[in-house]
């Protein structure tokens, strides 16, 4: 039986359906050919065409593109000399860091890892890289200055600049530049750089050996977040092939000896060889002035027998157990811990909500005295809350951000402050104000930024945490409490220009059954970023990476099984690597470019590309999809079978 389909050059549809499927125009063999209404040939549709094409093409352009990191290329003779000259004259204030400047230039000078653990308000963010400029570093490579936010290294930015009395910019001559995602104000001369660690991590794919820097400051690393275990763990491993890159880790609240013995001079394998040398730990004293901390718990509490003395002697107890030193600001307990509200709260016996608290904090704080008050929060959505409840406890003394006209002296202006935010209102914090203030703020203030003028501190002693569940395989957000590293850090944060009060709404006896330091991410979040990281990169096992706290081995399967779920990861035995970070790339017995994981890790990498159809067809992503026929049971179940497979090109 001859076949009844029609040919391809009988039928026009067919050849205007295979012109758009093929990417060009039908007319090419045939001319012009008139439309079905207007009769104009059809090359006039297609100049329109191209135009809406460049047009969509150039609005296109103008959206934000995804920022790649560039690849080094080393200095030339005259631009390290440009870079020398550039270096400004260097003074350094009154500050406990300054004082002692000597002793770390001399530690930094004579090894490769040093650790700073300054208290709050030492002045170690803003004075190191000085130090670090007037040994000389700088000009070979940058100085680079990692900071866990971008508001916070935005900000250190400018007050470094400011102390060298220039401006943050990538003009020549400007020393201090910074780039966060989006922005990059680095230049020629750019001797100090902040960043994000995910700029830092970013720029590891382009410069595996980091020769664009020769200084390495990572700052905060108390947070233990998975950026900065990564960090630290791949900056372990570079640094045999970099002798000369220096490293300095820094925090406030910092597990000095755990930090000493990971950067350690080892005989075999870090962690399990023989310990030779700890890494230099130089301790530095903070602030000047003394914070006091009032407890106000949100419900009753056990009455405690506490006096000042007592209370010493327990906390010194709970430090002997866990074989810790006490760090964090200097706690003064009061005078009567007995006292209704150390015990009672502001309910007086009944529970209350934390915005209730809140309020009464301001108005106790706010008879104290002038100065400003920093309220630390879990999210957005609580600090609106408490916005709302503030303005309508103060009624008409409170005003939002930026309305101060017609205020009156005794007004309190609420400010938040959170990542989410525009720049400029984010900056609105570091402007002067003839208001006092109260500002809401999440732990975007409790690390490196400093709000100037803060003198109270209410700290409800709460965060969201980022925790994996190996159970229901989500990522989830919880509000839990701080440690009490954070929990002193965020006292910290007072105590800067006059005698400090810190009110904790929780109890003295909830603060000391606290962890110590706060649970590293890399134990408590999905390990299947990390894994393809580490895979991408050529580092070898998860197992064998010097992390400073080893991950457990049912979070890599839980990341290995993601990763082969989604596609990012093909199951198969690893390939023998024929050097350290070399990733070849092979054919398989089909022919699928395929890249070689980690070893250790039963996958080996594979972007999975479907085959490309041939001129004429339709992809899968353009195929339509049918459309059952009313009144056919044959059509209808073949739809039916599609919806359920989901394979569009399999039975249609």
């Amino acid at each position: 039986m001859p076949d009844s389909r029609p040919t391809p050059s009988s039928d026009p549809n067919a050849r205007r359906q295979r012109a758009r499927n093929t990417g060009r125009g039908s007319d090419d063999q045939h001319g012009p050919r008139p439309t079905r209404r207007t009769g104009r040939p059809q090359r006039e549709h297609a100049r329109s065409n191209d135009s809406n094409h460049v047009d969509r093409a150039n609005r296109s352009n103008r959206r934000p593109q995804r920022e790649h990191a560039r690849p080094f290329k080393p200095f030339t003779p005259e631009q390290l000399a440009e870079r020398a000259a550039a270096i400004p004259v260097i003074e350094f204030p009154d500050l406990p860091v300054s004082a002692r400047r000597d002793e770390i230039a001399r530690a930094i000078r004579d090894h490769q890892v040093v650790i700073v653990s300054g208290e709050t308000g030492s002045g170690k963010t803003t004075q190191l890289p000085k130090i670090c400029m007037q040994l000389g570093r700088g000009v070979a490579g940058m100085i680079g200055h990692t900071q866990p936010r971008r508001l916070a290294a935005r900000s250190v930015a400018d007050r470094i600049a400011h102390e060298l009395g220039q401006t943050v910019g990538r003009e020549r001559g400007q020393v201090v530049g910074y780039q966060v995602r989006f922005t990059d104000e680095v230049g020629p001369t750019t001797l100090v750089k902040l960043m994000t660690d995910g700029i830092l991590l970013a720029e590891i794919q382009s410069d595996p050996m980091l020769r664009r820097y020769d200084t390495l400051i990572i700052d905060e690393a108390h947070e233990r977040s998975l950026n900065i275990d990564f960090i630290l763990g791949y900056v372990a491993r570079l640094l045999p092939a970099r002798p000369d890159l220096k490293v300095i880790i820094t925090s406030a609240t910092i597990d000095s000896d755990r930090f000493a013995r990971h950067f350690g001079t080892w005989e075999g394998a870090p962690g399990s060889g023989r310990l030779i040398e700890l890494a230099p730990v130089i301790e530095v004293s903070g602030r000047t002035y003394p914070v006091e901390i009032r407890y106000r718990p949100l419900g009753p509490t056990t009455p405690s027998s506490y006096t000042s003395e007592a209370s010493a002697q327990q906390a010194d107890e709970v430090i002997e157990t866990t074989d810790v030193t006490e760090s964090g600001p200097m706690q003064l307990v009061l005078e009567d811990p007995d006292d209704e509200l150390a015990t009672l709260g502001y309910g007086m016996g009944e529970d209350i909500d934390v915005e209730t608290a809140i309020c009464h904090a301001v108005d106790e704080l706010s008879a104290e005295g002038d100065g400003d008050i920093l309220v630390f929060l879990p999210g957005e959505h609580d600090i609106r809350d408490t916005e709302a409840a503030l303005l309508d406890h103060l009624k008409g003394r409170g005003r939002r951000a930026g309305d101060d006209k017609g205020a009156r002296p005794g007004d309190i202006e609420i400010l938040p402050l959170y990542a989410r935010l525009t720049a400029a209102e984010q900056h609105r914090v570091f402007e002067p104000h003839r208001l006092h203030r109260v500002v809401l703020a999440t732990n975007v203030a409790e690390t490196s930024l400093t709000v100037p003028g803060i003198r109270y501190v209410i700290d409800p002693g709460l965060a969201r945490i980022s925790r994996y569940s190996n159970k229901t395989k989500v990522q989830r957000l919880p509000i839990e409490p701080v440690s009490q590293a954070s929990a002193n850090q965020r006292a910290g944060r007072c105590g800067r220009v006059a005698e400090g009060v810190a009110i904790r709404l929780f109890s003295q006896a909830d603060y000391l059954s606290r962890p110590r330091f706060t649970e590293p991410e890399i134990l408590r979040t999905s390990l299947a970023s990390v894994i393809l990281q580490m895979a991408s990169l050529g580092l070898g096992a998860v197992e064998d990476f010097p992390f400073l706290d080893a991950p457990d081995r049912r979070a890599v399967r839980d990341g290995v099984a993601l990763l082969v779920e989604i596609g990012a990861l093909a199951s198969g035995e690893p390939q023998e690597r024929r050097g350290r970070g070399d990733r070849s790339r092979t054919r398989d017995e089909r022919g699928t470019h395929t890249t070689q994981a980690t070893r250790g890790i039963p996958a080996r990498i594979r972007t999975p590309r479907a085959p490309r159809p041939p001129p004429g067809t339709l992809s899968s992503r353009t195929r339509p999809r049918p459309r059952p026929s009313t009144g056919s049971p044959a059509s209808a179940g073949t739809w039916r079978a599609c919806r359920s497979t989901r394979a569009w090109g399999a039975c249609c």
